[in-house]
């Protein structure tokens, strides 16, 4: 029919794809195995290390730097007022020398230790979710699945410590999307690293995967749950694992189990990913400049910035970075929680102005 919008592939249907997958080149193992580090000023300038390392007295094989210099880069957060309206979706692309895997490899959870009651007698499970949890751990290999990772963020680089930690997925070469909160508005020195198909604390492909983050731009909804509150991050150097496309939701896609939610949250195992398929978006509310996409998916902190992605038949497309959750008022008197993913307009203009930009 004229004006139909494609619908996502059904669950049901993408069981019976067959997976292709295919070894990492050569030249691309031997760039994972190998760790750099980077440095700048507190000002954010480059570094000549020969100009400032010197010899610990009394250690061998130890060097100090001049106290002005931190490792990373300093990045730039700028709010985004004008980004222009994109023309249609952003396509996806897996790398050339990967092809699709349509369902992840599932891995088990880091246990947690249990906690005991003060009188010593029972032990307690941190609490997770209300009712069932449905996600599950996998280990990230294969595209798209190892386009998701981990984002640290520092709001204090000198410190040599992280502030926080998100979730964030490619949508180019040298680009990533997460939620706005992730970012640290106004901090006057930030830093930030994301680490694709992070698994137990480092990528799996090796630290050589690992990029600092140089800039931001995105929407600041000032810590509020918000169909805005999303952002593209600028990695120092491009990466070839592929990347995801977006689309803006269409309200015809309700309730239907379309969706796949990913992400690090620390309540499941938050140094490897989760994921839950299967999810139902229930609602949409507009949210000038995005949309507020409402789903039942299982999702806590840790995961803020995750994908909600569905594929259709050239790829993956993020529909919702997650922004929180809040509560929907039912007619006449009822109310409930819900989880929100910033999506719409706002979503898919970043995406694309990223790619167009950086």
């Amino acid at each position: 029919m004229p004006g139909e919008v494609e619908a996502p592939i059904h669950p049901d249907d993408l069981v019976r794809f067959e997976s292709d997958q295919r070894d990492m080149p050569e030249d691309m193992r031997r760039e994972a195995g190998r760790r750099s580090l980077v440095f700048s000023t507190r000002n954010g300038n480059p570094v000549d290390l020969r100009a400032v390392m010197n010899a610990a007295p009394g250690a061998q094989g130890v060097i100090e730097l001049d106290g002005e210099i931190i490792e990373g880069v300093l990045a730039r957060a700028d709010r985004s007022d004008d980004i222009p309206q994109a023309e249609g979706d952003a396509a996806p692309a897996p790398p050339p020398w990967a092809g699709m895997k349509y369902l992840p490899t599932p891995a088990v959870r880091n246990q947690r230790p249990m906690l005991r009651r003060l009188s010593g007698k029972d032990l307690i499970r941190p609490n997770i979710v209300v009712g069932n949890d449905d996600r599950t751990v996998y280990y990230p290999s294969g595209y798209p699945w190892h386009c998701i990772g981990r984002v640290y963020v520092s709001t204090n680089p000198s410190s040599g410590g992280w502030s926080w930690t998100g979730s964030a997925a490619l949508i180019s070469d040298n680009a990533v999307l997460t939620a706005g909160h992730v970012v640290p508005w106004g901090a006057a020195n930030w830093s930030a690293k994301f680490v694709p198909a992070h698994y137990d604390g480092t990528s799996i492909y090796g630290p050589g995967f690992e990029r600092w983050v140089t800039s931001a731009q995105g929407y600041n909804s000032a810590g509020e749950v918000a169909g805005y509150d999303a952002a593209v991050m600028r990695l120092q150097s491009p990466l070839s694992l592929g990347f995801f496309g977006s689309k803006v939701y269409s309200s015809s896609w309700d309730g239907s189990p379309f969706w796949t939610h990913c992400g690090y949250a620390g309540s499941v195992s938050g140094t490897r990913p989760n994921f839950q398929g299967g999810i139902v978006v229930h609602d949409t509310d507009s949210d000038s400049p995005g949309l507020e996409v409402e789903h039942y998916g299982d999702v806590t902190p840790g995961d803020s910035g995750g994908p909600l992605f569905a594929w259709w038949s050239n790829g993956p497309h993020i529909v919702g970075t997650h922004s929180g959750d809040e509560t929907e008022y039912r007619f006449p008197f009822g109310s409930e929680r819900v989880n929100v993913d910033a999506g719409g307009d706002a979503l898919n203009n970043l995406v694309t102005w990223a790619r167009a930009n950086w």
